[in-house]
């Protein structure tokens, strides 16, 4: 995810900015990274990210392919369950993001992001 977004140009802007959360789909699977900049991660929590967390949901219907988990890496969902995304955002400072199935919405996976230092992650 992170390599396309740097040949694009866009990763200085999203650090640039601050932006906490890319959310992408392609690959049908759903994956999160932990904070990221230039491909490396910055942390492996996600309490005052100094990174972008990446949040892939394409779930569009293949059924499977092996996909190698990289080092920044924090979830893959390796079954390919037909899943989406919900954001909520609690306040100023604190989201929580769920991945949920499509046949009952109950929750795959689950993230909190606790932000207290809003800016520029460069």
């Amino acid at each position: 995810m992170t390599p396309d977004r740097e040949r694009c140009g866009l990763e200085d802007l999203f650090l640039q900015y601050g932006v906490d959360f890319v959310f992408s789909g392609h690959t049908h699977h759903y994956e999160r990274t932990f904070p990221v900049k230039k491909s490396v991660a910055t942390q492996h929590d996600y309490t005052n990210p100094r990174g972008i967390i990446h949040v892939q949901s394409g779930i569009a219907g293949v059924d499977g392919y092996d996909v190698p988990q990289e080092d920044w890496e924090s979830f893959g969902d390796t079954n390919f369950t037909h899943s989406y995304s919900r954001i909520i955002f609690h306040d100023e400072s604190h989201a929580t993001v769920q991945q949920l199935r499509n046949s009952d919405g109950s929750v795959l996976d689950e993230f909190t992001v606790t932000q207290n230092k809003h800016g520029s992650f460069l």
